[in-house]
């Protein structure tokens, strides 16, 4: 309860639909106040301990985060492409990695 991925991602509009992100391209001072904002967030939410999903969603002006839309109590399109990642991409980089990077051919 009350976790936050810690890594930014960029959303990915066509006109005004969602089809997707991608890794955040922010970098420098920009990327680290972005940083501090979600570092902000999480204490609220270590005081709140919400349960469920959610997400929070940050506008970048002139190198300053600004919280714009606020998800919570369901899932937003960031969470089926990630979920997917971590149910069958990241086991199979982990059963790779112990298999010694063969993928389980030698």
């Amino acid at each position: 309860p009350g976790r936050l991925a810690r890594e930014p991602v960029d959303q990915i509009m066509a006109g005004t639909r969602y089809v997707g992100w991608r890794a955040a391209e922010v970098r420098g001072a920009t990327r680290q106040r972005l940083m501090d904002a979600v570092s902000d967030i999480e204490r609220m939410l270590q005081r709140m301990k919400p349960t469920g999903p959610g997400g929070f969603d940050f506008l970048l002006a002139n190198g300053m985060p600004y919280l714009s839309d606020v998800n919570t109590g369901r899932f937003n399109g960031a969470h089926f492409p990630k979920l997917f990642v971590l149910t069958f991409i990241a086991p199979a980089l982990l059963a790779q990695e112990a298999d010694g990077g063969g993928g389980g051919r030698r």
